[in-house]
């Protein structure tokens, strides 16, 4: 599955703040978080683009990508409530679910998706900077307060899981 992720991270410029989200992406990748990454405009006109995050496209940005980790969130917090109603904890242990009615067959993997510290985050901070994955509104604005945002950069990188 293909998505943007959005990278925040401190940098005096956009070459250096897209070169440091690429050493960033690349460790994902290597960590088996992300398969690999596209720096191009290929699927995502945005893919490989750096803007300031004190911009309107930066902040569109931060917005579009916790408002996906969100979308994603529901999906599979609604796909373990239906688990946990109609399966008992061994089959769902043994990860032997039947398909669901509209064939969305849930798993342990969308355990896992729910947990919110894994799967479908399309928002990190530079790992020295913030520690990674920025999961919520709240990790968000925590990870904001008392930080000079001039300085601050989004890289736009199309990533598959």
């Amino acid at each position: 599955m293909h998505y943007l992720v959005r990278f925040i991270g401190e940098a005096p410029t956009a070459n250096e703040a897209n070169a440091n989200a690429q050493a960033f992406a690349d460790d994902l990748v290597e960590r088996g978080t992300y398969d690999y990454y596209d720096p191009y405009p290929h699927r995502y006109e945005a893919s490989g683009t750096t803007v300031p995050l004190t911009s309107d496209e930066g902040q569109v940005a931060v917005i579009e990508a916790l408002a996906y980790s969100r979308t994603e969130f529901m999906k599979a917090i609604g796909l373990v409530r239906r688990m946990l109603e109609a399966h008992t904890d061994e089959a769902i242990y043994q990860d032997n679910l039947p398909p669901g009615e509209d064939e969305q067959r849930p798993s342990r993997f969308d355990l896992y998706r729910a947990s919110g510290h894994a799967g479908t985050i399309a928002l990190y901070g530079d790992g020295e900077f913030w520690g990674e994955a920025i999961r919520n509104d709240a990790d968000y604005a925590e990870s904001m307060e008392g930080i000079d945002q001039s300085t601050l950069w989004v890289t736009s990188l199309d990533m598959h899981q």
